[in-house]
């Protein structure tokens, strides 16, 4: 394949994950808004504003917690298909990872601190939302409960925002992670022939195939060695919220080759 064959297939892959995490996230906070709305109806709307704000306090907990299971399986399944990228560009490059080789490090307990985070942040908007909207019908003498539905609707950019921002990170992380795995793996346990072939035949290069803004422009194309970082040690997926650049792995060319 050639370089802008394999940033389609991340790219493709990535996507793929960010709508899957996406629509996850959004099932999780559509619930704990319906919940509260039809709990607020119950209790007879805003009757009792103590007891409403209570309430979405509580709610804002709850969102949370199935918000952040969203996130982490959302990571899990971008690192997967991070992986399965990777085989593939191996694969085109002549260098076959047999099973036993395959060394994934354990990410979890680094996805579920991203995944806490950003589900608190979440929660916390919707929290912020739900409490003025609710002490607005107080004043305005309108229904509490439908006030509350309303708040799913500047939710949703925020779901997007995080379910992009979540699974590019995951998914480019993972793509340099489960690579640096196999390399020191093979240079600890064997012979390290492996790891010699991958950091001399490959090199990494920055797409911004689909981020094409003015932040990740300038630096597609850029390549630079296995081990080394783009300049100034940015890395796609990081650049900024909602960034979907990606690297890919490319021939190595000295030539082409950028000091970090």
């Amino acid at each position: 394949m050639t370089p802008k064959q394999l940033a389609r297939l991340g790219v493709g892959a990535l996507l793929l994950a960010e709508t899957s995490a996406r629509k996850a996230i959004a099932k999780a906070v559509e619930t704990h808004v319906d919940n509260a709305a039809a709990e607020l109806q119950r209790r007879k709307d805003n009757e009792r504003k103590a007891a409403a704000l209570v309430l979405l306090l509580g709610g804002a907990r709850a969102m949370s917690e199935d918000v952040r299971a969203a996130i982490v399986a959302g990571r899990k399944e971008a690192r997967e298909a991070a992986r399965r990228r990777l085989n593939a560009e191996l694969k085109t490059a002549g260098i076959v990872i047999e099973a036993h080789e395959w060394v994934v490090g354990n990410r979890m307990p680094e996805d579920t601190a991203h995944a806490a985070s950003a589900a608190e942040s979440l929660a916390g908007q919707w929290r912020g939302l739900a409490i003025a909207v609710t002490l607005a019908a107080k004043r305005k003498e309108t229904s509490a409960a439908s006030e509350v539905s309303t708040t799913i609707r500047p939710m949703r950019a925020r779901i997007e925002r995080t379910a992009t921002s979540e699974i590019a990170q995951a998914y480019n992380d993972e793509h340099v992670a489960a690579l640096r795995d196999i390399v020191e793996h093979d240079r600890a346990y064997r012979d390290g022939e492996l790891a010699d072939r991958i950091e001399t035949q490959l090199a990494r290069q920055w797409s911004a195939l689909v981020d094409a803004c003015e932040r990740c422009w300038p630096l597609d194309g850029v390549t630079v060695g296995i081990n080394e970082s783009f300049p100034g040690g940015d890395e796609p997926g990081s650049m900024h919220i909602r960034c979907r650049c990606i690297d890919v792995l490319v021939e190595a060319s000295e030539s082409s080759r950028l000091a970090a």
